[in-house]
């Protein structure tokens, strides 16, 4: 997919919801937090590239198969 033109990949802007391998921490409800991540985020298509707030770059494909707090 490439929404940007030019062959560049999709993109979100994650911040502290999801990091490469982790889940971020919820101030108020952690489950609210682990459902958004899972509904919104990983939902996304496979090829998007996920930017989180801290850590290296991944994909919604990534973290759907690599992540243990989705498995």
């Amino acid at each position: 997919m490439s929404g940007f033109g030019g062959g560049l990949p999709d993109a979100a802007v994650v911040g502290d919801a999801i990091f490469a391998g982790s889940l971020g921490s919820a101030k108020a409800s952690y489950s609210r937090l682990f459902a958004n991540v899972r509904d919104k985020i990983l939902a996304l298509p496979d090829d998007t590239l996920l930017l989180p707030g801290h850590g290296p770059l991944m994909t919604a494909d990534e973290e759907k198969h690599n992540n243990p707090f989705f498995f």
